[in-house]
């Protein structure tokens, strides 16, 4: 699990379009609606949709080892891409050996790990745990986590 993802991480920085593809086939992917997700796991997905630009492309349900989780392909006006998975247990065998810090982000307990030029971070959010991968920067991450944390995005 944690090689599949350490070469997901990898191809994600060299073209992320490649390191969905390969996650989704890996993983048994299943493509998903927000309602879909809703049965299936019992929550309503966190989305980027509309925020700075970002607009929703795919969603899919995967069935990993760790965990069934979703994973929501993200991309921004200027053409980035981010990654967004759900998923109930804290997964920090998905980094590997890389470095990683420990900040607050909004107030709450985020972990940082930096991936070639961008940042990857997970943090609890209500009964889940997410994780989002090429985000810019920790002001970013920071954004992130303050929009999410608004009672209507539990």
């Amino acid at each position: 699990m944690a090689a599949n993802f350490d070469i997901y991480l990898a191809k994600f920085a060299v073209d992320p379009e490649q390191a969905h593809q390969a996650l989704v086939a890996t993983y048994d992917g299943q493509p998903v609606t927000p309602d879909e997700v809703e049965k299936r796991f019992g929550y309503q997905p966190l989305s980027l949709e509309g925020r700075a630009g970002v607009t929703v492309e795919e969603m899919y349900a995967l069935d990993m080892p760790c965990c069934q989780c979703t994973l929501s392909v993200c991309r921004r006006s200027d053409g980035g891409v981010m990654t967004v998975l759900e998923h109930l247990e804290p997964q920090p065998i998905w980094f590997g050996s890389r470095s990683r810090i420990e900040c607050l982000c909004d107030g709450v307990p985020t972990s940082v790990v930096q991936l070639n030029g961008k940042l990857a971070a997970s943090w609890r959010q209500d009964k889940r745990h997410i994780t989002i991968i090429g985000v810019r920067d920790l002001e970013e991450v920071t954004r992130i986590v303050a929009d999410f944390n608004q009672p209507s995005n539990g």
